[in-house]
């Protein structure tokens, strides 16, 4: 049984009072020391969080891959 040391995550942004996020992405470095397996990951990831909040998928990036600083693509949609 490994333990981890403090994860800092770094979140793409915010949204204004009232307004709701979906499809959010956010990073953290991951252990370099444990293996990562995708399916496991979301598993725990998602028993730990609350039902509001899932998440859907989970990828390995770049070391230069920040998620508030290189965004790809920003959609805001008003209704």
């Amino acid at each position: 049984h490994q333990t981890f040391d403090r994860i800092i995550l770094q979140g793409s942004g915010r949204t204004d009072s009232g307004v709701h996020a979906l499809m959010q992405v956010a990073n953290f470095i991951w252990p370099d020391h444990v293996p990562f397996d995708h399916d496991k990951f979301l598993l725990a990831i998602n028993a730990m969080t609350p039902i509001e909040l899932v998440v859907h998928s989970a990828e390995v990036v770049p070391d230069t891959f920040n998620a508030r600083l290189t965004p790809h693509i920003k959609c805001y949609q008003y209704t």
